[in-house]
C-alpha cells in the first residue's frame, strides 16, 4: 500500500517537485489515539494515507472542502458523544464547524466515502479512499499542466476517468524505474504469451516509431501493455490488448474490486465509458 500511495505522490509532483516535501504525515502516537477513541484499528489504506499526509496534504487535497488534518479529526473524537457521530463509519474529513458536510468512511469491506453530519451518514461521495486520493492527485497534475499549456497555446487533453487505469499506470511507472537508469520514466512495450506469461520487454524504440510495434502486435494477436510517457512529466499514453484480467492483477499485485470500473467523480471530460462495467482485456488511455 505505501508503495501504491507513493506512486500516487509521485505522479502528482511530477510538475510540482515541491510537493512530497510539503506534506507531514501523522505520528504513529496520533494514529494509536485515533484508534483508541474509536475503539478499533483503522483501514490499512485509511492508515497508509495518515502516516503520509495526515498533518498536512498541502493542496494535494483541493477541491475537497473538509478538514482532514489528523489534529482537528482527534479533536472532533475527544469533544463528541459517540450518539452525535455518525455509527459504522470513521469521520476523515471535518466539515462541521464551517457549516459544511464532513466525509465519512464505511468500516466494512468496501470502505466506501459518503456525506456526513453530525448524527448519520448522507449521500454517497466516492467509491473509496484509493479513487478520492487518485482523482486528487490527477487533479493537481492537470492544474499544474493546463497552467504550463495555456502559456503555450495548447489545453490538456487527458481521458482518464477509472481507477482501474491509475493503478495499471502505478504498475507501469514502478516497472520502467525499477528496470532503467533513466532520471524519468521511460516508454516500453511487455509482450506476453498467449498464457499471460511475460516474454520480452523493450525499451528502445523500434525503428518507424511505437506505433508500428504495436499496430504489429495487434495484428498477430499477440498480448501486450503499452506505456509511453511521450511528453515527460506531462502526458502518459497507456494502453494493453488482449491482457487478461488475471495476467493484470498478478502484475499490479492485486485483485481488481467492483468500484475500480466505476467512473470517477470528477473523471475528465473525454473519459471512454466502461460498458459492461467490468476489466477491459484491451484499453487505451491518456493520462
Amino acid at each position: 500500500m505505501k508503495n501504491w500511495l507513493e506512486t500516487l505522490i509521485r505522479y502528482a509532483g511530477q510538475l510540482d517537485p515541491d510537493l512530497t516535501n510539503r506534506l507531514e504525515g501523522a505520528t504513529q502516537d496520533e494514529i494509536k489515539r485515533l484508534e483508541a477513541l474509536l475503539g478499533h484499528g483503522l483501514p490499512e489504506v485509511y492508515a497508509a494515507f495518515l502516516a503520509r499526509m495526515g498533518r498536512d496534504t498541502s493542496d494535494l487535497m483541493g477541491g475537497t472542502p473538509v478538514d482532514t488534518r489528523i489534529g482537528s479529526l482527534l479533536k472532533l473524537y475527544e469533544t463528541s458523544e459517540p450518539a452525535e457521530l455518525p455509527s459504522g463509519c470513521i469521520i476523515i474529513g471535518d466539515g462541521f464547524g464551517q457549516g459544511l458536510e464532513g466525509l465519512a468512511l464505511r468500516v466494512d469491506g468496501k470502505h466506501e466515502i459518503f456525506h456526513s453530519d453530525e448524527e448519520e451518514i448522507g449521500s454517497r461521495f466516492c467509491a473509496n479512499l484509493p479513487s478520492l486520493l487518485w482523482q486528487h492527485a490527477l487533479s493537481h497534475h492537470n492544474a499544474k499542466r493546463m497552467n504550463r499549456r495555456s502559456k503555450e497555446g495548447s489545453m490538456p487533453h487527458s481521458t482518464q476517468g477509472y481507477l482501474f487505469e491509475c493503478k495499471i499506470l502505478g504498475f507501469a511507472l514502478g516497472l520502467s524505474e525499477k528496470l532503467t537508469s533513466e532520471r524519468r520514466p521511460k516508454s516500453f512495450v511487455l509482450v506476453f504469451d498467449d498464457s499471460g506469461a511475460a516474454r520480452h520487454i523493450q525499451f528502445d524504440c523500434p525503428q518507424g516509431g511505437w506505433p508500428v510495434l504495436v499496430d504489429q502486435l495487434v495484428a498477430a494477436k499477440t498480448p501486450y501493455l503499452f506505456y509511453d510517457p511521450f511528453e515527460p512529466d506531462e502526458y502518459t499514453w497507456l494502453a494493453w490488448g488482449g491482457v487478461e484480467k488475471s495476467t493484470m492483477e498478478r502484475l499490479i499485485g492485486e485483485s481488481f474490486e467492483q468500484a475500480d470500473f466505476e467512473k470517477m467523480k470528477f473523471a475528465t471530460p473525454r473519459a471512454q465509458t466502461l460498458e459492461p462495467a467490468e476489466y477491459p482485456i484491451s484499453w487505451s488511455v491518456m493520462f
